[in-house]
């Protein structure tokens, strides 16, 4: 803003100026400038020339002109005398009428700059008055000559001040042009900063409308992903309600199915007695009439009613077989039920894989999303940048504009920059416009962030939890159960030994728990014989399933024992009433019998026809049931009475092939008063038999329930795996020239390659040759055992070492082949027998990168385990085997596939364990690596056991293998904590 503050400068006298003097004199201008030019400041150089022009007026060195004063204000001191020329009078007093056309031309000019924080100052040129004004007094000579020659020099200085004062003029109106020209300049530029500036204005509403709409579209998202996820845990809760309401119903199904064929057969049984007994009854009646008919026709009438009855017997017949039709037909319906059941619950898990599948899709999407929604946001803050940067470079030109209203040399400075600053508009349009594009054709990546990937990724791993405690829990109550029932003869003889029974229950529950890890349901049947029966309403006393162990116990104290009327007891009618009339409903089933007497049949006991009223009743169909129902059965040896029925009980059970479901012990040798104990520990003993938690050896899907006992029993290599049995032989005679051969081979190392696993690691079944990885080695010559030194449950296992570390044990390799001992006839065969080892062995890589990120505290506790590597040889007949380093040292199974579970506390048996749960919690609950085993750190032989069965490997046990590993895992659950906790999975 111009400021006009400066007054006029004033004469000694006011006299009348002549009109020349009012013409020509100049304008005055303002010196100070506002915000930019402090008052003091020095002048510019313009000012300071023409100030010099006026101050020199003759030769005399006498200064005619004096300085101006700091606010720019000329003011002279007025001469003390009265000048004697007129003209010079004139002279003097024309600076008056120049202040009044000066000021008047200052408010023509006063046109101040319409810029926020900006400031044009004006061009600041002397004042030229003050030539004029500071004229300084003169002394006047006395005489006449000296005022002539004064009078002369004062008309000659006039007429040099009038042409100076006239080249003044002409150049005060040249600036005066010249200020007009940068004034207009400057209101253009003006009006082009206010452009910009509501172009600037523009693109922030533009920008804060696109980061509002990205709000809304990051809302949008969030709530459908909200849905999505809602929806995807209501159809899990679904599916999880399915599979129990499925599970119970094919326990109830099961138990009618087991009820349905108990009566029939049982009614089947005794109706075919009955009717057999009344065909042979009426067939001896008919031939007695047929007799009689001949010898008297007087009897006809008695044979019509003897036909009648045949005839109605005979509809009867008829009558049972139509109904055992419709029973057949009404067991095919179920059966039909259960098989759309079935399907029903196969689709629904289709669709839930589907819909999992199409989550994981999402989850891919999202994270692409992410990714691009970050680069958007640096996208947008590099715009931010450049706006900022436009604005300083706005501020710049603003400065620029300044110097170049002071400075008419820098107005194509100025047009320099106004192109540039068109041309980076034009540049930042295109690119905010660009942006707009592909913010609109990508809203759906506004909707997420890395904050929000981290939650979504935590509430999946809540719901696998979750899931696996559900899991847990269904285990729990298919596979962590235990039944146990006493079958006690109540006789008046057995008084004694309902003690040790009661004692047996109460020393068991814990025991069962901690070698089991089930929980033991108690039951009990008290039997006497027929002729009690009758007294006792037609059914003997019975306690069904309780978990309380006191119920059962103050159940049997309160039976009374009843004496009866011959040696033999009704076992069978015991066994009979257990079978039909307590529910059995879980895997695990054993029955205990507790008397001192046999069961009716000659057969079973020693005291003669006359000594047992039923002396043919045969126990023998109620044990096959009892075997059918897989129910384990221990018999207990008390007095010599029951020898000889043990011992026909057992012929039944080889005749079966069964004989691993009885146990017998004999306690004839231990006092009566610890009898509980022992009966205790036979008690555990087969609890442990039952659930196989003893058995180390894996199991393979061709093999039934094979259980040994434990007294006298001889290692049997087979039931190993080919290292373990190797391991279990003398190899102290190595390999020379007599018992091996040397043969020349082309050696590939096996990987799986990690692209492959990655995404199959979910979906092991998908898993095939195509996704394994062959490094061709040098050739090795190699010297092989000629015949296999052990066989597994599955290979034969071949030694074999280099032949130039023959004589080293620590060169060891073991050749794996079938039990033919036969090579591989081809590259795919032996392919296939190394599927489950290499997906393995990249299971427990990744285990321990995981683990790498736990603390030092952990990481103490974990030692290194890795699983050897698979080495593919082919021979000289274009045959192939499979080759592992063979250590020599203690095989350690840590777990199978079948419920065992080692309890060692050391931190390698602790990995093993996590190792396993891991690969079954990572997996989705997929399947599950287990039979972990080997020796020192070097893992060897692992089996798996696949939710849906896929038999993948002889190993593959499946859902069950998995139900009994997990209710097995409880025992070591409390070590294994910290190390999967620190893995983030809960137990």
């Amino acid at each position: 803003m111009f400021n006009n503050n400066q007054q006029p400068f004033q004469g000694q006298q006011q006299t009348p100026t002549s009109s020349k003097n009012s013409e020509i004199q100049p304008k005055q201008f303002p010196f100070s400038q506002q915000n930019q030019i402090q008052q003091g400041q020095s002048l510019n150089s313009n000012q300071q020339t023409a100030l010099q022009q006026g101050q020199q007026i003759t030769g005399n060195s006498k200064s005619l002109i004096t300085p101006t004063s700091q606010n720019s204000q000329f003011q002279v001191q007025p001469p003390q005398q009265i000048y004697p020329n007129p003209q010079i009078q004139q002279v003097v007093q024309a600076p008056s009428n120049l202040n009044n056309q000066s000021n008047m031309s200052d408010q023509q000019i006063k046109q101040p700059l319409q810029i926020k924080s900006l400031v044009v100052p004006p061009m600041q040129f002397p004042n030229l008055q003050t030539n004029i004004n500071q004229i300084p007094r003169l002394d006047f000579i006395q005489g006449q000559g000296n005022q002539n020659i004064e009078q002369i020099q004062k008309k000659q200085q006039l007429n040099e001040l009038e042409k100076k004062f006239q080249n003044l003029s002409s150049q005060k109106d040249q600036f005066d042009q010249k200020i007009n020209s940068l004034n207009q300049q400057k209101k253009k530029c003006q009006v082009y900063i206010q452009k910009l500036r509501d172009k600037i204005e523009e693109e922030e509403k533009k920008r804060n409308n696109l980061s509002l709409q990205l709000e809304n579209e990051q809302k949008k998202l969030d709530s459908e992903l909200q849905e999505l996820q809602n929806e995807f845990d209501k159809i899990q809760v679904e599916r999880n309600e399915l599979q129990t309401q499925l599970g119970m119903e094919d326990q109830k199904i099961n138990q009618l199915i087991q009820e349905f064929r108990d009566s029939k057969r049982n009614t089947n049984i005794d109706q075919n007695k009955q009717l057999q007994s009344k065909i042979e009854q009426l067939e001896s009646e008919n031939r007695k009439l047929k007799e009689e008919l001949e010898v008297q026709q007087e009897n006809q009438l008695n044979n019509q009613t003897k036909d009648n009855e045949i005839q109605k017997i005979s509809e009867i017949i008829e009558r049972k077989k139509k109904y055992l039709q419709q029973i057949q037909t009404e067991i095919q319906s179920v059966n039909d039920d259960i098989e759309q059941h079935e399907s029903h619950i196969q689709q629904r898990d289709q669709n839930i894989n589907q819909m999992s599948f199409d989550l994981k899709q999402e989850e891919k999407k999202l994270k692409n999303l992410v990714q691009q929604v970050d680069s958007m946001k640096e996208e947008i803050k590099l715009n931010d940048d450049r706006i900022r940067l436009k604005t300083e470079q706005i501020q710049q030109l603003e400065q620029k504009t300044l110097s170049a209203l002071r400075n008419s040399a820098l107005v194509q400075q100025i047009s320099n920059l106004k192109k540039d600053v068109e041309h980076q508009g034009l540049i930042y349009d295109q690119e905010i416009k660009r942006k707009q594009g592909d913010l609109t054709n990508s809203k759906i990546m506004m909707g997420n962030n890395k904050k929000e990937q981290k939650q979504f990724e935590e509430s999946q791993r809540l719901l696998r939890i979750r899931q696996g405690k559900e899991l847990q829990m269904k285990f729990k109550d298919s596979f962590g159960q235990l039944e146990v029932c006493f079958l006690i003869d109540s006789t008046a003889s057995m008084e004694p030994y309902k003690f040790q029974a009661q004692q047996c229950v109460k020393g068991s529950v814990k025991a069962i728990k901690d070698l089991t890890q089930r929980d033991a349901n108690w039951s009990t049947v008290c039997y006497v014989d027929t002729d009690i029966l009758q007294r006792l309403g037609g059914m003997y006393k019975q306690f069904g399933f309780t978990r309380d162990s006191d119920e059962l116990e103050n159940f049997i104290q309160s039976v009374q024992c009843i004496a009866n009327r011959d040696l033999p007891e009704d076992v069978e009618g015991g066994m009979k009433q257990m079978l039909n009339n307590i529910p059995w409903q879980t895997k695990f089933k054993l029955v205990i019998l507790i008397c001192d007497c046999p069961c009716h049949g000659t057969k079973y006991h020693n005291y003669g026809r006359n000594g047992d009223y039923q002396p043919d009743s045969d126990i023998t169909p109620t044990i096959e049931n009892m075997i059918q129902q897989e129910i384990f059965f221990i018999g207990i040896i008390f007095t010599n009475e029951t020898v000889k029925m043990y011992e026909e009980i057992r012929k039944i059970y080889q005749r079966n092939n069964k004989e691993e479901y009885f146990i017998l012990s004999d306690l004839r040798q231990v006092p009566r008063d610890q009898q509980f104990q022992k009966l205790t520990e036979v008690l555990s003993f087969a609890s442990q038999q039952a659930t196989q938690t003893n058995v180390r050896t894996t199991r393979t899907n061709n093999q039934t329930n094979v259980i040994k006992q434990t007294k006298n029993q001889k290692d049997n290599s087979e039931d190993y795996s080919s290292v373990e049995a190797l391991c279990k032989v003398n190899l102290q005679q190595g390999l020379n020239a007599d018992n091996a051969i040397r043969e020349t081979y082309k050696v590939f190392r096996l990987q799986m390659k990690e692209e492959s696993f990655q995404a199959k690691m979910k979906m092991i079944q998908n898993i095939g040759i195509d996704d394994f990885q062959l490094i061709e080695e040098n050739d090795w010559d190699c010297l092989r055992s000629k015949d296999a030194f052990a066989k597994g449950a599955m290979k034969a296992a071949f030694l074999m070492t280099k032949s130039k570390f023959m004589n080293s044990k620590n060169e060891f390799y073991v050749c794996k082949t079938p039990l033919n001992m036969q090579p591989y006839p081809n590259r795919e065969s032996a392919l296939k027998e190394c599927v489950l080892h290499l997906v393995s062995q990249k299971w427990l890589k990744k285990f321990y990168k995981e683990l790498d990120g736990v603390t030092e505290q952990i990481r103490k506790q974990i030692p290194q385990l890795s699983y050897s590597d698979i080495l593919l040889l082919q021979d000289a007949n274009n045959k192939y085997w499979l080759a592992e380093r063979f250590f020599e040292g203690t095989f350690v199974k840590y777990n199978n596939n079948w419920g065992f579970v080692n309890r060692s506390t050391d931190d390698v048996n602790k990995i093993a364990q996590c190792f396993s749960y891991y690969t079954y919690f990572k997996s989705d609950y997929q399947y599950m690596i287990c039979d972990i085993q080997g020796v020192n750190a070097c893992l060897t032989d692992p089996a798996v056991c696949t939710k849906n069965n896929y038999k993948i490997d002889p190993t593959d046990t499946g859902e069950e293998g998995i139900g009994r590993n997990i209710v097995s895992f409880g025992a070591v659950k409390n070590m294994c904590t910290n190390i999967l906790n620190a893995l983030k999975i809960e137990l």
